[in-house]
């Protein structure tokens, strides 16, 4: 049967943030382990914030180029579902994580249309989808040609990502008909404050989309 597509709500400071994103029905929540990012947490603050995260919505950890035994105590702490990889970690290094870390591994990759099919290829897991080239690792809130990841439906479990917001997120899916989608910057007041009303009118948006297709999870 078909489903909903997913949404995942990015870069959450505390806890409050959290219950609102929950109460207006997200899927998944992200944590960001980034000192340079304006949303970045440390352990005891993603304890809290897990903690108040119901079992059903999946609890996720954005990572950048971190040894895996520092993964591993953040996930054990925290009781993460999945961890997202956003730095250089290439096919072997994503293996060993699906090996080693009691979590699912979601890999950010980019590019055009040969480009990602390429990537899928390579990491065999769900993958996280977005533009490329700002100051931090990831799409920092970049719009893309959404329509390049059409290539990955019914191929990989896929995330799309980069500049979507609650005015264009019904255009992305339509375009690149993902698993799910991640947003942070583009329902925010300012980086790591979001705007509830906004998170709400992308929730609901998204999930307004009927999918012609059987959506894996991604969460």
């Amino acid at each position: 049967m078909t489903r909903k597509v997913q949404v995942k709500i990015c870069g959450i400071t505390n806890t409050k943030q959290a219950e609102d994103c929950v109460e207006a029905g997200a899927d998944a929540i992200g944590l960001v382990f980034y000192g340079r990012s304006p949303r970045n947490v440390n352990i005891k603050q993603a304890q809290k914030i897990c903690k108040a995260v119901p079992e059903h919505v999946a609890k996720v950890a954005v990572i950048v180029d971190m040894p895996i035994l520092e993964i591993a105590e953040i996930v054990k702490q925290c009781q993460f579902d999945a961890v997202q990889l956003h730095g250089g970690e290439g096919p072997e290094e994503v293996n060993r994580y699906k090996e080693r870390l009691p979590a699912e591994i979601i890999k950010h990759v980019s590019g055009n249309a040969d480009d990602l099919l390429r990537e899928g290829a390579r990491y065999n897991t769900t993958l996280l989808v977005e533009a490329t080239g700002g100051v931090l690792p990831g799409g920092n809130g970049s719009v893309w040609d959404w329509s390049n990841a059409a290539v990955l439906c019914g191929k990989y479990p896929f995330v799309l990502a980069g500049g979507l917001e609650p005015d264009n997120i019904i255009d992305a899916i339509t375009k690149a008909d993902p698993d799910a989608v991640d947003v942070s910057s583009g329902v925010e007041l300012e980086p790591g404050v979001k705007d509830i009303e906004k998170v709400k009118d992308f929730i609901a948006k998204a999930k307004s989309i009927e999918s012609q297709r059987i959506l894996d999870l991604c969460f």
